[in-house]
């Protein structure tokens, strides 16, 4: 079923659903800084991000033809869940 923009509901919510995953990066981000550096720091990030993303395309595209596509998920979901231990035992982050 399609909106009145011609997006289906899972895609007109994509930008809202990515913007909820990086609020704790943002308050982060922000409890830690000055106010000085803080535009010069979420340029950087804003950056890193855009240049990353082609990298992306064609990690994903070269493993997508090597491996089933469930070890890739499978293989992302184990890393990410990973991550999120380790940072969640910080101490500095626990602070925040």
């Amino acid at each position: 079923m399609r909106n009145a923009a011609g997006f289906s509901a899972a895609q007109s919510e994509l930008p809202l659903l990515r913007n909820r995953n990086f609020v704790p990066v943002t308050v982060i981000v922000q409890k830690m800084l000055e106010d000085r550096f803080r535009g010069r720091v979420w340029a950087f990030l804003g950056s890193l991000t855009s240049a990353m993303m082609p990298l992306a395309y064609l990690t994903g595209g070269f493993l997508a033809r090597v491996t089933p596509l469930y070890v890739i998920f499978l293989v992302g979901g184990v890393i990410i869940i990973s991550v999120l231990i380790v940072l969640s035992r910080l101490k500095e982050l626990q602070k925040v």
